[in-house]
């Protein structure tokens, strides 16, 4: 059997400010921005009369694997205030080359973070530099850049 990562998916509240937020704070490409509703993603989701509004974004780097953002106008998304250690919570995380410089652009976006860049070792030894910032609706997002070999 092959599996292969295909795309991390987030539910939003206000899809222009997620999308502003990924795009100008981290830098993603905007690869497209759609209505989806009909008998395939009632199916899908379970959910009648299921419409969402989807993005899809790539990484600066040109990774197959995609952030896609949803918004659900039926029903109507919820805000909701995702907690590390909540069942059920999830985060993504990206490497970067220079942490220093994103963590610039997240602050000057007025964005909020958990932590700005700090050391991260693994069982004694230094890793690299980490920190997760907060999307809008306050999902993780994390940021590594790996040690320099």
């Amino acid at each position: 059997m092959t599996l292969k990562a295909l795309r991390t998916a987030f539910t939003v509240s206000n899809m222009d400010r997620s999308i502003a937020f990924y795009t100008q704070a981290l830098g993603f490409q905007l690869l497209y921005d759609k209505v989806r509703d009909g008998a395939s993603f009632e199916m899908m989701l379970g959910i009648p009369r299921a419409r969402l509004r989807v993005a899809a974004l790539q990484d600066s780097a040109g990774s197959d694997h995609l952030l896609e953002l949803v918004e659900y106008s039926i029903p109507k998304s919820q805000p909701h205030r995702p907690e590390f250690a909540e069942v059920g919570s999830a985060n993504v995380c990206y490497i970067v080359d220079d942490i220093q410089s994103v963590f610039e652009r997240i602050k000057a976006a007025g964005a909020k973070y958990v932590n700005p860049p700090g050391d991260y070792v693994r069982e004694g030894k230094f890793m690299g530099k980490i920190m997760f910032a907060l999307d809008p609706d306050g999902i993780p997002v994390g940021l590594f850049e790996p040690v320099k070999s």
